[in-house]
Protein backbone atom coordinates (compact mmCIF):
# COMPACT_ATOMS: atom_id res chain seq x y z
CA UNK A 1 0.00 0.00 0.00
CA UNK A 2 1.15 3.51 -0.50
CA UNK A 3 1.32 5.69 1.97
CA UNK A 4 1.45 9.60 2.35
CA UNK A 5 5.02 9.37 2.54
CA UNK A 6 4.62 7.50 -0.60
CA UNK A 7 2.44 9.75 -2.52
CA UNK A 8 5.01 12.39 -1.51
CA UNK A 9 7.82 10.38 -2.90
CA UNK A 10 5.60 9.63 -6.11
CA UNK A 11 4.40 13.62 -6.66
CA UNK A 12 8.14 14.60 -6.77
CA UNK A 13 8.90 11.78 -9.40
CA UNK A 14 6.18 12.45 -11.51
CA UNK A 15 7.49 16.28 -11.57
CA UNK A 16 10.57 15.32 -13.38
CA UNK A 17 7.82 13.41 -15.85
CA UNK A 18 6.02 16.42 -16.89
CA UNK A 19 4.00 14.43 -19.60
CA UNK A 20 2.32 11.85 -17.41
CA UNK A 21 -1.35 11.61 -18.38
CA UNK A 22 -3.25 9.08 -16.41
CA UNK A 23 -2.78 8.44 -12.63
CA UNK A 24 -4.15 5.29 -10.60
CA UNK A 25 -3.75 4.52 -7.15
CA UNK A 26 -6.90 4.08 -5.78
CA UNK A 27 -7.08 1.47 -2.49
CA UNK A 28 -4.26 2.80 -0.89
CA UNK A 29 -4.11 4.73 2.10
CA UNK A 30 -2.50 8.44 1.02
CA UNK A 31 -4.70 10.34 3.18
CA UNK A 32 -4.90 14.16 2.71
CA UNK A 33 -1.02 15.34 2.48
CA UNK A 34 -0.69 12.34 0.02
CA UNK A 35 -3.54 14.03 -1.74
CA UNK A 36 -2.57 17.31 -1.19
CA UNK A 37 1.40 16.25 -2.51
CA UNK A 38 -0.18 15.32 -6.21
CA UNK A 39 -2.73 18.10 -6.55
CA UNK A 40 0.34 19.86 -5.90
CA UNK A 41 2.20 17.80 -9.24
CA UNK A 42 -0.62 17.75 -11.09
CA UNK A 43 -1.20 21.59 -11.14
CA UNK A 44 2.32 21.20 -12.73
CA UNK A 45 1.73 19.04 -15.83
CA UNK A 46 -0.12 20.56 -18.87
CA UNK A 47 -0.73 17.32 -20.23
CA UNK A 48 -2.27 15.05 -17.20
CA UNK A 49 -5.96 14.03 -18.23
CA UNK A 50 -7.09 11.65 -15.48
CA UNK A 51 -5.96 10.97 -11.55
CA UNK A 52 -7.68 8.07 -9.91
CA UNK A 53 -7.83 8.34 -5.67
CA UNK A 54 -10.30 6.53 -4.72
CA UNK A 55 -10.64 4.54 -1.60
CA UNK A 56 -7.45 6.30 -0.11
CA UNK A 57 -8.69 7.67 3.25
CA UNK A 58 -8.64 11.51 1.89
CA UNK A 59 -10.36 13.97 4.10
CA UNK A 60 -11.92 17.05 3.43
CA UNK A 61 -8.75 19.35 3.13
CA UNK A 62 -7.03 17.22 0.47
CA UNK A 63 -10.54 16.99 -0.91
CA UNK A 64 -10.64 20.48 -1.65
CA UNK A 65 -6.94 20.52 -3.06
CA UNK A 66 -7.79 18.13 -5.29
CA UNK A 67 -10.96 20.14 -6.45
CA UNK A 68 -8.84 23.26 -6.75
CA UNK A 69 -6.61 21.33 -8.98
CA UNK A 70 -9.18 20.11 -10.81
CA UNK A 71 -10.64 23.56 -11.27
CA UNK A 72 -7.85 24.93 -12.50
CA UNK A 73 -6.41 22.48 -14.91
CA UNK A 74 -7.76 22.67 -18.20
CA UNK A 75 -6.18 19.48 -19.47
CA UNK A 76 -7.61 17.55 -16.48
CA UNK A 77 -10.92 15.60 -17.28
CA UNK A 78 -11.36 12.84 -14.74
CA UNK A 79 -11.04 12.80 -11.36
CA UNK A 80 -12.31 9.79 -9.50
CA UNK A 81 -12.50 10.52 -5.98
CA UNK A 82 -15.00 7.72 -4.44
CA UNK A 83 -14.99 5.91 -1.15
CA UNK A 84 -12.71 8.45 0.72
CA UNK A 85 -13.52 10.18 4.36
CA UNK A 86 -15.73 13.10 2.76
CA UNK A 87 -18.96 14.34 3.74
CA UNK A 88 -22.14 15.25 1.22
CA UNK A 89 -21.87 18.93 1.68
CA UNK A 90 -18.16 18.88 0.54
CA UNK A 91 -18.54 16.35 -2.40
CA UNK A 92 -21.62 18.30 -4.25
CA UNK A 93 -19.26 21.76 -3.76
Amino acid sequence: NISASGAEYLAEALRECPSFETLDISCNKIGSDGAKALAETTKLSGTFFELNVSMNNIDEEGMVALAETFANSPSLQKLHVGKNKVNTKITRA
